[in-house]
């Protein structure tokens, strides 16, 4: 590739220095930058008769993405970078920027606005010129990577407590790059302030005591060595580390905690840590450092704000059994969904060749599907109650445990139950279970060669047809089967049953159709029936008829009651 003013005929850059000549900006160009391939312009435009000294970098992938511009002489509370000086011309997104723009236009046009809104205190004065949306402080210290805090956005912390201890959990196995969950916040009395959520705190088991100290006002300081200096002015009894071992040393972490915009022109408390460690190089002899901590946001609001029509979730039960091709994601979204309990059962093991089309890979290789899925989710998704049941369904009893016993627990109380087991007298059992308890039945298969797919809802008392009238429809035609490869049927060696043929990306368009009609059903019952749908059964088609590949295609069907079936569905 070449460099971006070479690239284009006439100059870009011959361009973009004309244009800062008509408007009457003086400007130099660093030659001592662009004799490295970097090119870097320094003007001094006048703006309502002030003259500002300003550096513009531009990016070697220039204009399909925007130059940077520095006023290292102004501290602006608004629209700059307090440590790289870089001042917020027009909103972060690439969509804001237009390749035709020039610097010369930003000058001139953004520059006197951005100036305006940085220094009026007046929300009407900037309310049309600004974008509405919160400038985070904390959001420009330079974190050391991987290193994070949980914390809970939900914590109302009193402002006339200024200082106090702070617990951190961190991993049993935790080294010296911090990861982990405030614990709780206390006063200098032990008092709690605020305190992590328990389905959140037992992913960090070793807790940790620090300290903690509430500022008036941001630090503005970015090298973090300096910013503990700072610390220490305002709060002495800092300068004493409470070091903790961890692997590889000792740490001490200090929370800060300081107002910061969270909204536009709305304030609310900010965090950052300042963690100092410290490790033995040699005897006699040890290496301290300092870095920054990012607080991440990981309440139970925090985990659901991104998905607000999904609220009604967390409230909700499903039971699934299967935990296959379409089982396993299935299981995985219904947690991302912010499900308040999954129960899930599943009797096989993962195979490492099912990687290709399981959510997890070969290290998972020999564990039992229900065991690892329940570890990975509450893991990752911690509000997400999981229960898992290693339980094959209809076989001779060799146990104490019975399959009554297995589905009375399953069952209790579920909103839900969602079949992937993808075996017909599966679905036979649990469509009558489900009848019998009033409870929302849905199902979801695939096709061998993974060509196409089938989901359907039945809700007792409002669904007209029964699981028997789908296999009617189906056999008379009324609803038609999705494409199936003649070929898709194989038996990998080692396995002792036959499967068939799929790519996940062709499955796994079934499963999330599968949880979207799911969490629908979900809202439904819930009386928020503007996000349910209006059809019962999904077919969807990803081959044609002579297996070529098509664009996924979806045909959805009122389940009617068959004049074959001999089911007394009672009306609601």
């Amino acid at each position: 590739m070449k460099p971006w003013w070479e690239k284009w005929v006439p100059s870009r850059l011959d361009y973009e220095l004309d244009e800062l000549r008509a408007a009457g900006i003086p400007f130099e160009l660093d030659q001592e930058a662009f004799s490295r391939g970097v090119v870097v312009v320094r003007l001094s435009p006048t703006i309502d008769g002030e003259i500002i000294d300003i550096i513009a970098r531009f990016p070697d992938l220039y204009p399909y993405f925007r130059f940077q511009v520095e006023a290292p002489a102004l501290n602006l509370q608004r629209h700059q970078n307090p440590f790289s000086k870089s001042l917020c011309l027009n909103g972060r997104a690439t969509e804001h920027w237009d390749s035709d723009d020039t610097l010369a236009k930003y000058i001139t046009e953004q520059l006197p606005l951005v100036l305006k809104a940085a220094r009026s205190q007046d929300e009407t004065e900037v309310a049309k010129i600004e974008q509405h949306q919160g400038e985070p402080f904390s959001d420009y210290y330079p974190y050391l990577r991987d290193s994070i805090v949980l914390i809970d956005s939900s914590w109302k912390i009193d402002p006339a407590v200024k200082e106090g201890e702070l617990t951190i959990g961190v991993d049993r196995h935790a080294e010296l790059i911090l990861r982990g969950a405030v614990h709780a916040v206390k006063d200098r009395n032990g008092q709690i302030l605020a305190e992590a959520d328990p389905a959140l705190d037992q992913l960090y088991p070793r807790h940790l005591r620090f300290r903690w100290v509430r500022m008036s006002k941001p630090l503005r300081e970015s090298d973090p060595a300096k910013f503990l200096d700072q610390l220490i002015n305002e709060n002495p009894e800092l300068r004493s580390p409470w070091y903790r071992q961890l692997e590889g040393g000792r740490i001490d972490v200090i929370g800060v905690l300081f107002p910061e915009e969270v909204q536009w022109r709305e304030s609310a408390d900010g965090w950052v840590f300042l963690v100092r460690t410290q490790q033995k190089i040699r005897r006699g002899h040890q290496r301290e450092q300092f870095y920054f901590a990012r607080a991440g946001r990981a309440g139970r609001e925090d985990m659901t704000v991104r998905v607000p029509q999904l609220a009604h979730l967390s409230t909700c039960k499903v039971t699934q059994i299967g935990l296959g091709g379409i089982g396993g994601p299935s299981a995985i979204e219904w947690a991302r969904c912010g499900l308040g309990e999954l129960r899930i059962a599943d009797f096989d093991y993962i195979d490492p060749g099912t990687a290709v089309r399981w959510p997890l890979g070969i290290q998972s290789a020999g564990f039992s599907k229900a065991l690892l899925l329940r570890h990975f989710i509450t893991t990752n998704w911690p509000y997400t109650k999981v229960t898992d049941y290693s339980h094959c369904i209809g076989t001779i009893r060799n146990s104490e445990t019975s399959d009554l016993e297995i589905f009375n627990t399953l069952l209790d109380n579920a909103d839900l139950i969602f079949d992937a087991s993808a075996e017909v007298g599966v679905h036979h059992l649990l469509s009558d279970l489900a009848s019998d308890r009033r409870i929302p039945y849905l199902l979801a298969w695939t096709t061998p060669g993974a060509w196409g797919g089938l989901i359907a809802r039945i809700v007792p008392g409002e669904t007209k047809g029964c699981w028997n009238c789908l296999q009617w429809a189906r056999e008379d035609g009324t609803i038609p089967s999705p494409p199936s490869d003649p070929d898709g049927d194989i038996q990998p060696l080692g396995c002792a049953n036959p499967t068939f043929t799929g790519a996940s990306f062709d499955i796994q368009h079934i499963a999330l159709g599968a949880v979207r009609l799911g969490a629908a059903t979900l809202d439904t019952r819930a009386q928020n029936r503007n996000l349910d749908f209006d059809w019962d059964v999904a077919v969807i088609s990803m081959r044609d008829s002579n297996g070529g590949l098509i664009a996924p295609q979806w045909k959805t069907f009122p389940l009617q009651q068959h004049p074959s079936c001999s089911c007394k569905i009672k009306q609601k």
